[in-house]
């Protein structure tokens, strides 16, 4: 078995960049490292289109995670669906590239953070008894860094 290089852990910057709204759901949208062009966004939302869809039973609220990277933008798409089910698309597009196909990723350990303070955020404005979608959509992750 080869290992693959580990860097060095720094902490990288998150930026909350509104709201989008794609297919029937509203999505938070973040940017790790700073902002990609948005060619990237509408690529990942048009490839989440079909299998937000296939899901069905969606709750119509997710987040969007924008990673750029030194090699490229990673994107990865949530939505949740049954009321406690996480969905995700993931896209990879390195600089002077077309996207590349999927892999079996769940994420970079910076987006882990985003993804962990997303999912408290769901149990707390959404699983509560009372859903209250606009106070989810307002609850951000830390976005001065990403630990």
């Amino acid at each position: 078995m080869t290992r693959g290089p580990i860097e060095p852990y720094h902490a990288r910057p998150l930026a909350a960049g509104g709201h989008v709204e794609a297919h029937g759901a509203r999505f938070k949208l973040y940017h790790l490292n700073g902002a990609p062009e948005a060619t990237v966004l509408d690529t990942l939302v048009a490839g989440a289109r079909p299998e937000i869809a296939q899901m069905g039973d969606s709750n119509g609220l997710g987040f969007v995670i924008l990673h750029t990277g030194s090699a490229g933008v990673t994107g990865n798409a949530f939505w949740w669906v049954q009321g406690s089910v996480l969905c995700q698309h993931h896209l990879r597009v390195p600089f002077g590239s077309a996207p590349l196909g999927p892999r079996p990723v769940v994420g970079y350990v910076w987006e882990l953070e985003v993804i962990a303070r997303e999912q408290s955020a769901w149990r707390r404005h959404m699983m509560d008894g009372a859903p209250q979608p606009g106070a989810y959509l307002d609850d951000w992750a830390g976005t001065q860094h990403a630990h």
